[in-house]
């Protein structure tokens, strides 16, 4: 649990701290279940802070 909570806090560092125009990757590692299931999971909490943190959702990227 503790390590999702700092991957969490990690992407919302990344969020607030990167300027709008700049492209935002998120890279995860491992194909699996585990991988398949956390980027679809970072997809939907990357929609909700592009709202919070004014960022357009075409400079968003997630890599599996």
């Amino acid at each position: 649990m503790r390590d999702a909570l700092l991957i969490r806090n990690a992407i919302d560092e990344i969020f607030s701290t990167t300027p709008k125009h700049r492209v935002i990757n998120i890279i995860v590692s491992g194909g699996g279940l585990s991988g398949c299931e956390l980027a679809a999971s970072l997809a939907s909490y990357m929609d909700r802070l592009a709202r919070v943190h004014p960022h357009p959702r075409e400079a968003l990227h997630i890599t599996l």
